[in-house]
């Protein structure tokens, strides 16, 4: 049986040449898509779908048809998988500026609070889409500290006004106490 440069038989070329065409075309469409959305969940679905559409290749090169390929297929699964990891950590740190360039504008330590617990659920509706990573959690760790030294700093700040408010009171009562026997040393002097 003669098979072609690639390896390919004459009885298989009409079934896989037509295939791993429209395999291809379908990821050229899957990555310019990639390249001019703005969603990140319709990239993260085109990654996906890409990834699925080059695992249905790896039959062809299991079977000795390689030549095909630019370059071997787990190769390509690498980088599709490095492509997808790098946008999704995009994601995360932007999702991340945004809640802290709230949080930073925001007037009160309430607000910041605020801010950095909806960045926090931002962060959730992200790891529902793409699962636990280290990038992830980093993020909402960094997001709970900020809330919680708002928080802290909000307590501080309450704590040292009572406590000025206590010492002014205190200050006030010695001042008036001082006047007052001030004035009752000039009364008997006078008298």
């Amino acid at each position: 049986m003669s098979v072609d440069d690639n390896g390919v038989c004459a009885q298989c070329r009409p079934l896989i040449y037509p295939e791993i065409l429209k395999t291809v075309k379908d990821i050229e469409k899957s990555q310019s898509i990639i390249e001019s959305s703005k969603n990140w969940k319709t990239k993260l679905t085109r990654y996906n779908t890409i990834e699925v559409m080059i695992k249905g290749l790896l039959k062809y090169e299991e079977k000795g048809i390689q030549k095909l390929f630019t370059q071997p297929i787990p190769q390509c699964l690498r980088e599709i998988d490095d492509d997808r990891r790098r946008m999704i950590e995009e994601v995360i740190q932007e999702t991340e500026r945004k809640a802290t360039d709230r949080a930073e504008v925001a007037s009160t330590a309430r607000g910041k609070i605020n801010a950095a617990n909806k960045g926090i659920q931002d962060l959730h509706k992200v790891g529902k889409e793409v699962g636990d990573c280290v990038a992830l959690a980093e993020a909402f760790n960094r997001l709970k500290a900020y809330a919680h030294e708002a928080e802290l700093g909000s307590c501080h700040t309450a704590g040292f006004k009572k406590l000025k408010a206590r010492e002014d009171k205190a200050f006030e009562k010695r001042r008036s106490a001082r006047k007052a026997a001030r004035e009752k040393m000039v009364n008997e002097v006078l008298r």
